[in-house]
Formats: structure tokens, C-alpha cells, sequence
């Protein structure tokens, strides 16, 4: 098969603007990660951007921009896998998850697909947010993966730590605004979703 037609098929599949956005996404990958890149050829470029459309054609461009900036900041020896841009945007979209409720969902979904052991709660680390890596243990991740009702007293117990410490950043963000300019000061509320 030759290029144009395998790229036809991924803006078929697709769509122009998912494929735009990967291939916009890959030529700053790229150019910033060169080394890694140069004996790339096109065919293997366009598989590349067909794996990437494949797992980001629901993301926003502008999103998926923002966990390339955050990879890129902590990690510039190699360029982002699919896996590494895939767990900062579950922690971008699950930064400010809630309720404590949808929280200890989300906890017993990863303990059932990371597994209740340390490993799995060293691996589910990478899908947390800040707040619930605060909250959980490997303890209580432990006992959560082997409690059959999960729903009575792990919950409630959850529901106390997460609202106490929710409650305790809240509280520190209300302290720490006078600190701040007026430019900070709307920053810090839109990013806690105050202004809507």
C-alpha cells in the first residue's frame, strides 16, 4: 500500500481535524525529540499518526497539547508513548474529580484493573489524581481490593478522608488569595472551576 492511500485511509477513519491535530502533535514531537526521529520514513509516520488517532480522536487538540507540555517538562531523554500522554490526561481530566463518591469509583475500578497487591497500587499511582493519592494508601488500597462490600465502611471511611482533605485545600486556597495578584487570584479560581 502505498502513502497517500494509507493516509486517505486514517483522514477516512478519522476524520481531517483528528488527523490534522496528530500530525501537528507529531511534528513537534518531532522537532523537539529529533534523534529519535531520524530514521523515521514517511510509511512509518503515517502508522505512527494512525496509532495516535486511534487513541486520542476523541481528545481535543488543545488537550492533548497540554499533556505533551506536562511529558515534556518532567521528561525531555525520550519522546511521549501513546501509554505516558494516555495517563496524564486521565489525571488531567480526573484533577478535580468531585464528589468523594465518583472518587472511591474511580479507586475500586483501578484496584479491579491494577490489582490490590503493592504492585497494582504503585502502577494505579499513575492514574490518580493529587487529592486521591492524599487520600488512599496501600493499605487501604489493599483492603479495598479484597473487601466484598466495599459500599459500607471502606466508603464511609473514604468519604471522611476525601471531604477533610478537600475541604483543607479549599481552605488553604481562600488563605493563600490575598497573597496573590488579581491575575493569580482568577487563575487559581478558574482552575478549581469556581467561574463558570
Amino acid at each position: 500500500m502505498d502513502n497517500a492511500k494509507l493516509r486517505q485511509g486514517v483522514i477516512d477513519t478519522y476524520g481531517q481535524q483528528v488527523f490534522d491535530n496528530i500530525k501537528m502533535l507529531m511534528v513537534r514531537i518531532e522537532s523537539n525529540y529529533n534523534n529519535h526521529f531520524k530514521n523515521l520514513t514517511a510509511l512509518h509516520m503515517i502508522l505512527k499518526i494512525e496509532d495516535w488517532c486511534n487513541e486520542f480522536s476523541n481528545i481535543s487538540y488543545k488537550m492533548l497539547l497540554q499533556a505533551y507540555r506536562d511529558y515534556r517538562s518532567v521528561n525531555e531523554a525520550h519522546p511521549p508513548s501513546i501509554a505516558s500522554i494516555n495517563k496524564i490526561i486521565y489525571r488531567m481530566i480526573n484533577e478535580d474529580v468531585g464528589s468523594a463518591e465518583d472518587s472511591f469509583n474511580n479507586m475500586y475500578k483501578l484496584v479491579s484493573r491494577c490489582g490490590s497487591d503493592e504492585f497494582g497500587y504503585n502502577k494505579a499511582l499513575d492514574y490518580m489524581s493529587d487529592m486521591e493519592k492524599q487520600v488512599i494508601n496501600s493499605t487501604y488500597w489493599k483492603s479495598l481490593g479484597m473487601s466484598e462490600d466495599p459500599r459500607g465502611v471502606l466508603l464511609a471511611e473514604y468519604q471522611k478522608k476525601y471531604n477533610s482533605k478537600k475541604e483543607s485545600i479549599t481552605r488553604n486556597d481562600r488563605l493563600a488569595l490575598p497573597h496573590l495578584d488579581s491575575k493569580n487570584i482568577l487563575e487559581k479560581i478558574s482552575k478549581r472551576k469556581l467561574l463558570k
